[in-house]
């Protein structure tokens, strides 16, 4: 496990380590034996791999049927995952509970709720815009799909 999770801290594009045997098996060898005490950790990777190659490849994979059997497997995964370490918050995000913001952002006095909302809304896209160009910035300009990724990452950087 220690090797794994190294490969994918450091992997520049993970999907292509373990895209097509997560497609086609729904699952990922860690090659582990039974009963480990690793196991509810492989759980959460498993679960990551499955909810990014539905979202990425739902179209190959299939749909409804064969995404929902994606999903729950995922959902399995991170179950036994959230069992093992309840205080995960990744692991509880996965499972629908919402992560509260880090930053607030008070309310001018006297501002609208709608325009306060509108107001919030904004800097925290500023945050997550500032967070990627900080942090995923690669020197030739890409945060590590390819541009053709990058591309659809920045259309979400507009509010709507």
């Amino acid at each position: 496990m220690i090797a794994f999770v190294e490969r994918w801290n450091s992997e520049p594009s993970l999907y292509q380590w373990f895209d097509k045997e997560v497609r086609r098996t729904a699952d990922y060898d860690f090659s582990l034996s039974a009963r480990s005490p690793l196991e509810p950790l492989a759980c959460f990777y498993r679960g990551r791999m499955l909810v990014w190659i539905t979202n990425e490849h739902g179209n190959i994979i299939g749909y409804h049927d064969e995404r929902r059997r994606f999903l729950d497997r995922a959902v399995r995964d991170f179950r036994i995952a959230a069992a093992a370490f309840p205080e995960n918050r990744v692991i509880r995000m996965y499972l629908g509970e919402p992560i509260p913001p880090a930053i607030p952002y008070a309310a001018p006095a006297g501002a609208p709720a709608w325009a306060a909302l509108q107001r919030e809304g904004l800097e925290r896209l500023a945050d997550i815009v500032t967070w990627w160009i900080r942090n995923r910035l690669g020197k030739n300009g890409e945060y590590g799909g390819g541009w053709d990724d990058d591309c659809e990452m920045w259309r979400h950087w507009v509010p709507s």
